[in-house]
């Protein structure tokens, strides 16, 4: 009997607790009569709440009580206390309006442009210097993100040359605050250059385009790598170092802030990441530069406006390749007939390309719309490539029965003999004109217009023979001296027109002279940039 009576309580209790609840319904609504979803509606001093639905409606269950004190709250709005008086088993009806919160801030449509969207380059793309801190690379080079691209490549990982879509590595534009940069002349197989003109510690930001680049920029036909120096407001530095080399950057600005510098020293030693190549010998690969970056604000009155600014760049490279190989063993063949080259060298080849460059960037902004600037550049290059490799070799067939050092029989020896004795001088300077104009919110015309003076001294003097079986055959020959004194004139005129935020269309032309072979060249280009929408629905 005590049995069913213990269940018949537990069965009847909770209808004696419901019998002490009541329940408030409402509705949430603004000044307008809209209704607002997911506004809070809570029982103060409890954790009961809830929110109301898409109509603004809510249901509350709350202990009966004298009198409860309702708290509505939403985004934007004033906080509203509510009294309510309910019974037992008793529902009510509430109708609630919240007024708008002064002190909040009311609806925004901002349009604007993200600094990382390139609407209006169809093919440029924007990159973070600080990515190659997450990218594996030999001297933690800033070019090993370009070869992360689509289009972009390199066949030795301890270089910081490229090559775009297959074009040759030469026919890369590197422009730094507008000052076009130059590489040594002399080197095309893409190994003596260790690294590159980017020095992440000193760049605010970096362009990079692939091809179909605007009409403002050079005639080379790969790639163009635009890059934007930062311009400090306070003392910072930087030092990173290890077995491969180091590099060290300041900057800092004067305290009225109308002039700041930058500053970068590095210097890569390749001699540890040789030692397991097939050829052995004495590597000693150095790579050293130096920039340095000064900007000064010559806008009128106290404080700096950056209204005229004059920028002015210097650097210095040095990549110094030596090597003096010793010998060299490769294995070949099959297992039945196992192979084997034996090769000695004696001499050595030593490169050295050193790159001055300096530039100045006057920069005004004649209005609001109107802005342009006077770039002065020089570049002095001096290279060396000097070369005296004798190799003997003896092909071997060797044991396949466990004992693959000794060599079983000679199958053949000869000689090879290479020399080499390249030198390069080139000094070029040039003064351009760039300009922008802003015509509305949608149209922007850029014009300039640049001379440059080069004067290069090329002599090359190179052969090379093989002595095989008792026969000597020469296998080249060069022997040629180059002394050019030209002017280059160019000139550029382009368009760039917003038909909406998601379509973009620039066109114009470039225009190219040079005296040696008294040519005219004229490129008309033209791009157009659409950016598709995707509606998500979730």
């Amino acid at each position: 009997m005590l049995k069913y009576l213990t269940v018949w309580c537990m069965l009847l209790l909770p209808l004696g607790v419901l019998a002490q609840q009541g329940t408030i319904k409402g509705i949430v609504r603004n000044p307008d009569k809209q209704p607002l979803e997911f506004a809070t509606i809570a029982l103060k001093g409890t954790t009961t709440g809830t929110q109301t639905n898409a109509k603004g409606e809510f249901t509350l269950q709350v202990p009966a009580a004298t009198e409860l004190e309702l708290i509505i709250r939403y985004l934007g709005y004033k906080e509203l206390l509510e009294k309510a008086r309910v019974g037992a088993g008793q529902t009510i009806v509430l109708e609630l309006t919240l007024l708008p919160d002064p002190k909040q801030l009311g609806t925004v449509q901002v349009h604007g442009k993200r600094e990382s969207d390139t609407r209006d380059q169809a093919s440029t793309t924007k990159l973070d210097p600080r990515d190659i801190k997450y990218l594996p690379s030999a001297y933690g080079d800033f070019n090993k993100i370009l070869i992360t691209l689509p289009g972009v490549s390199s066949n030795n990982e301890l270089s910081s040359t490229y090559s775009v879509r297959g074009g040759n590595y030469d026919e890369n534009l590197v422009y730094v605050n507008g000052i076009e940069i130059y590489r040594p002349f002399l080197i095309s197989n893409a190994q003596q250059e260790g690294l590159s003109f980017v020095n992440p510690d000193l760049v605010e930001n970096i362009e990079f385009s692939s091809g179909g680049w605007q009409p403002k920029f050079g005639d080379k036909l790969s790639s163009v790598l635009s890059i934007n120096y930062k311009r400090p407001a306070a003392f910072a530095a930087s030092v990173s170092g290890g077995l491969t080399g180091g590099s060290v950057h300041l900057e800092n600005a004067t305290p009225n802030k109308r002039i700041s510098y930058l500053l970068g020293v590095r210097h890569k030693n390749g001699q540890y990441m040789l030692q397991g190549l097939q050829t052995d010998g004495d590597y000693r690969p150095r790579f050293s530069d130096a920039q340095a970056l000064v900007t000064i604000d010559l806008s009128k009155g106290a404080e700096p406006t950056g209204k005229t600014t004059l920028g002015i760049l210097g650097s210095y490279a040095s990549n110094d390749y030596l090597v003096i190989p010793e010998s060299r063993v490769t294995t070949f063949g099959t297992r039945q007939v196992p192979l084997r080259l034996y090769v000695e060298f004696d001499g050595r080849e030593k490169m050295d390309y050193n790159t001055y460059q300096a530039g100045i960037n006057l920069k005004h902004q004649f209005s609001a719309n109107y802005t342009s600037e006077l770039i002065l550049s020089g570049v002095e290059s001096r290279e060396r490539e000097f070369r005296d490799l004798e190799a003997a070799y003896r092909i071997c067939e060797i044991d396949n029965t466990g004992n693959f050092e000794e060599c079983q029989m000679v199958l053949g020896v000869g000689s090879e003999f290479n020399h080499a004795r390249n030198t390069l001088l080139a000094r070029i300077l040039t003064a351009e004109s760039r300009n922008t104009w802003q015509i509305d919110s949608r149209n922007q015309l850029q014009f300039g217009a640049k001379a440059g003076w080069e004067r290069i001294e090329d002599n090359l003097e190179e052969y090379g023979f093989t002595d095989s079986a008792d026969y000597v055959t020469p296998a080249y020959f060069l022997n040629s001296g180059v002394d050019l004194n030209t002017i280059r004139f160019n000139g550029y005129l382009q368009h760039t027109i917003n038909l909406d935020s998601l379509k973009t269309l620039t066109y114009g032309v470039r225009s190219s002279y040079w005296d040696l072979n008294d040519e005219w060249l004229l490129s008309p280009r033209f791009s157009s940039f659409y950016k598709l929408t995707v509606n998500a629905h979730i």
